[in-house]
């Protein structure tokens, strides 16, 4: 016990005791690693008193400042990236070369990115003519800004809220998870260190039901951003609405991927099994939905089957390991929980039991093997819900109308990626899926893969309002647009969805169609900053991004002068 890392809130630039602390467990043991701040109401209200004295003081600090203290925040992060990723690794299960490769470098450019966005913002103003009278527009910030985060990306989605909210000059409250605390904690030394003032960021650490409570109903926070499950989201909506808080919420997807007959299957399996089961699956844009069209279904499902079986599952600390462990006992309980309900229902576990063989140190850790369920039926719980687990079902459709109506048939509207080359298609289905997000061409950089340069200007011009990303899934020349879109939308969620085919115009159609907020096009996972994120349906409300973000964490007022 000595040995044990004990974390302290961080409440007006100083670590303060509290009366008690629950266990944070290493998902690869299975053991305590942690102690974590049990925090109340009362350590929530001293957190909001300090960031409230610290607003006046921050809120008028000019931007250069502001621009400067956060850059060299982000400097002093990246130079400790070993570390932050080796603890990140620790409290989440995550593989380290994942968060040195993706979760630290991501939360170093929020900084950076809306540290130098303030930079260059602009207001408005406008002339009336006839009258002798203008108009211009101010933004301020709102005031202390009450920050939920998530377990599954802690730092990166933690610094994607607090990053704009301080560059925009309000002060913050923010409550981490509490099964993923370590890193914001070691964060806010970093604070001290590149002289942020006492009182900017408030650190509260503890569960959601008593610390995270606390903060919605807290009258002096007067908006909130929130990431998380969707369920809880509509209980922070309940008790906030007697406020009349501002509110983002980013929440849960149930994301599909489409992919037409043209796709080429080199580019996009190892995509497709990367997106369905990275991170442990645990990321609200996985793939949980794959809609392959039938004449291309058993070559895919073949391949992917045999790409998924190689993904090594083991020690987080292992280079070799592609999968680490899932975030707790419960949560992996969860997750094989829904398998079962798919095997009493007649589906097929085509992949997942194999065994895993992990070192005696990691048997008692959350561990799962990548699986592959089809033969589901379109109203069962495993197409419906979210799982957030390494779970994926694989379904063949015939045309892109029934594609849509299946894809679009949940209660989220986060993401879907399309998979084509044809920007007709593609438009289609972007514009039916009922999503906010999607992408088209590449994993790690925004690219059309075509020769055919009018259908290159085409997609271009497309980019210039949604993003869009699309490698190739299957090749379809004769689509029903009605009944593609109805089976696709056909739940309640609407985060991302995914779009594999060589056809651009397939690609197009397809993610018109699709209710989700983001659309990849042959392609998973490419974000720009600068381009909106969020979901439709129970996938969220309110976009983040550089632009939508800052938009978020101020108040404008229009000013008129009568000359």
């Amino acid at each position: 016990m000595s040995d044990m890392l004990v974390i302290e809130n961080f409440i007006n630039g100083e670590f303060v005791p509290t009366k008690s602390h629950i266990d944070s467990f290493d998902p690869s043991t299975g053991s305590v690693w942690a102690k974590v701040p049990d925090s109340d109401e009362t350590d929530v209200n001293k957190a909001v008193d300090a960031a409230k004295k610290a607003f006046l003081k921050w809120s008028s600090t000019p931007v250069q400042e502001r621009s400067r203290i956060m850059i060299k925040i982000a400097d002093r992060l990246e130079s400790q990236l070993q570390s932050f990723a080796e603890q990140e690794s620790c409290d989440q299960g995550k593989p380290i070369w994942l968060a040195k490769a993706v979760d630290i470098p991501r939360a170093v450019h929020n900084l950076r990115t809306f540290a130098t966005s303030i930079l260059h913002d602009t207001n408005k103003s406008s002339v009336m003519d006839g009258i002798d009278a203008f108009n211009y527009t101010i933004k301020q910030p709102v005031g202390v800004a009450g920050l939920i985060s998530p377990w599954n990306l802690p730092l990166y989605l933690l610094t994607f809220k607090l990053a704009p909210a301080i560059a925009a000059g309000n002060t913050v409250v923010a409550k981490p998870s509490e099964m993923t605390s370590v890193t914001a904690w070691m964060l806010a030394k970093i604070f001290n260190e590149c002289g942020l003032p006492p009182g900017v960021v408030n650190l509260v650490f503890g569960v959601g039901p008593k610390a995270g409570e606390a903060i919605v109903k807290h009258p002096d926070i007067p908006l909130l951003s929130f990431t998380g499950g969707t369920a809880t989201a509509k209980r922070l909506r309940a008790s906030a609405a007697p406020f009349c808080k501002k509110l983002s919420l980013e929440l849960g997807g149930k994301n599909p991927a489409v992919i037409f007959n043209d796709a080429d299957l080199d580019k996009c399996i190892p995509t497709t099994v990367r997106s369905s089961f990275i991170n442990q699956g645990e990321i609200c844009l996985c793939t949980s939905r794959i809609y392959v069209q039938r004449e291309l279904y058993p070559r895919f499902l073949e391949r992917f089957s045999e790409e998924t079986r190689k993904q090594v599952v083991g020690d987080p600390k292992d280079d070799k390991s592609i999968l680490g462990a899932l975030i707790s006992k419960e949560h992996l309980a969860k997750v094989k929980g829904y398998v079962q309900v798919a095997e009493k229902e007649g589906a097929t576990i085509l992949c997942g039991k194999e065994d895993m063989n992990l070192q005696d140190k990691n048997k008692q850790g959350y561990f799962m093997r990548p699986t592959i369920v089809t033969d589901v039926s379109d109203d069962s719980r495993l197409i419906k819900e979210e799982i957030f687990g390494p779970v994926t079902c694989v379904m063949p459709f015939d045309n892109e109308e029934e594609v849509i109506e299946r894809a679009n048939n949940v209660q989220y509207g986060l993401c879907a990626t399309v998979w084509t080359t044809n920007v007709s298609v593609l438009h289609r289905v972007s514009r039916a899926l009922q999503v906010i997000y999607l992408t088209m061409s590449s994993m790690y950089g925004l690219s059309v893969w075509t020769t055919n340069v009018s259908v290159l200007h085409r997609v271009s011009r497309a980019l210039q309002v949604i993003y869009l990303t699309i490698p190739v899934w299957s090749v379809c020349d004769c689509l029903d647009d009605k009944c593609f879109s109805n089976i696709l939308n056909n739940v309640q969620y609407g985060l991302c969805a995914t779009v594999w085919t060589t056809n651009a115009s397939v690609s197009h159609r397809v993610s018109r169609a699709l209710q989700v907020g983001t659309v990849w096009a042959n392609c998973w996972l490419v974000r720009d900053l600068n381009m909106p994120f969020g979901g439709m349906k129970d996938s969220g409300i309110g976009r983040e991004g550089t632009t939508d973000s800052m938009e978020f964490f101020m108040e404008q007022k229009n000013v008129c002068v009568k000359l």
